[in-house]
């Protein structure tokens, strides 16, 4: 009867153990999931729609998920993209050269937002805002200068393109300067962010040798695009971290790159753009912060009002068809009424409603 007493003790720490086997592998897959799901940028209803699929079909998700997006220690995320090889990027003969990249930028930016808060102040210590800050400014140099010259290729050929010195001397002073500063790769000048910058002819490998119709292929386009708007989500999060908030309005740039990402065509950045800006202009000194960097984009574009581009941007976007029209961008129309200074409230709306006034 003994034996039987301790069979049965047996069998139930085997059951237990059991148990706390599975209960572990629940918490874990719980955890991993939400991981998951906190990477969606979809709408709530199709996260409910995830929710509800049966548990295989989770499990696949995930699985395809992590082997996609593998975590990348602090120090390597900032060291590849302070020593990104744009080069590299533009040669059509490497394969999918910009996978690891946008795979770097997503971990990165999952990291910062549902790691715990000490990843947050790693990445700050380790220079991650101006890093972070310096890639933005390079994704945002080469789609503002592909976007002006696009309109030229229907009218020059490759070759006139890429020998043709007035394509580049179209751009605003001050905004575009590439130099070799890096072996094998190029390093942005950062001259369309600070107007001090001297715009003086580029020493190196110019941008006419690099971009030109048959070098900037949609891939890469598109992954510039995709690489901004993961950096702007990255841009955010730094910012609704009270430490990250406050070293970023130390930051002489962050506010300036976040306004320039307004140009983005996506209508989902650019309702990303505006709803940092809209926090911003919350917080003290937020709101005249912002306007000079409104500054700085009117003196880019070359706008005769400030506001001149977004106002243009909001009748674009009010003319869409319903499949194409971005709800969150429409909403994003309230940053410039969001202030702490009254007095700087009015007298944005008043030059807001001249700008619109003026086009009317």
């Amino acid at each position: 009867m003994g034996n039987s007493q301790t069979q049965l003790s047996s069998n139930e720490v085997a059951d237990a153990t059991d148990k706390v086997r599975e209960n572990a592998l629940t918490d874990d897959f719980n955890q991993r999931w939400r991981l998951f799901l906190n990477s969606l940028d979809i709408s709530p209803a199709r996260i409910e729609h995830v929710e509800s699929l049966e548990h295989s079909k989770k499990l696949e998700l995930l699985n395809n998920f992590e082997a996609k997006n593998q975590q990348y220690p602090i120090f390597h995320c900032l060291s590849m993209l302070k020593h990104f090889d744009w080069a590299h990027l533009m040669n059509r003969k490497k394969r999918d050269p910009g996978s690891a990249l946008h795979s770097l930028l997503l971990s990165t930016e999952i990291s910062l937002r549902t790691d715990s808060v000490d990843w947050v102040y790693e990445f700050l210590k380790y220079d991650g805002l101006e890093i972070l800050t310096d890639f933005m400014s390079t994704c945002l140099d080469f789609l503002f200068w592909y976007f002006l010259v696009a309109s030229t290729l229907t009218v020059l050929s490759p070759g006139e393109i890429k020998g043709n010195s007035g394509v580049i001397s179209q751009s605003p002073p001050g905004l575009f300067q590439l130099s070799s500063n890096r072996t094998g790769g190029l390093t942005y000048g950062r001259t369309f962010l600070d107007s001090s910058y001297p715009s003086s002819t580029c020493q190196g490998t110019s941008k006419s040798d690099i971009l030109t119709p048959d070098t900037v292929s949609c891939h890469v386009k598109d992954l510039l695009k995709d690489c901004l708007h993961l950096s702007l989500r990255c841009l955010k999060t730094i910012f609704n971290n009270q430490h990250g908030c406050k070293r970023a309005f130390e930051h002489s740039q962050a506010i300036t790159v976040v306004t320039f990402s307004l140009v983005h065509p996506n209508f989902g950045t650019k309702a990303l753009a505006l709803d940092i800006l809209t926090a911003l202009c919350l917080i003290g000194s937020g709101h005249m912060r912002v306007l000079q960097a409104f500054d700085r984009l009117r003196q880019v574009m070359h706008e005769g009002l400030r506001f001149e581009l977004l106002l243009d941007t909001f009748r674009v976007h009010e003319s869409l068809d319903l499949e194409k029209y971005n709800i969150e961008f429409a909403l994003s129309k309230q940053f410039r009424i969001q202030s702490v200074e009254l007095d700087l409230v009015y007298r944005t709306n008043d030059e807001i409603q001249r700008g619109m006034n003026s086009n009317t």
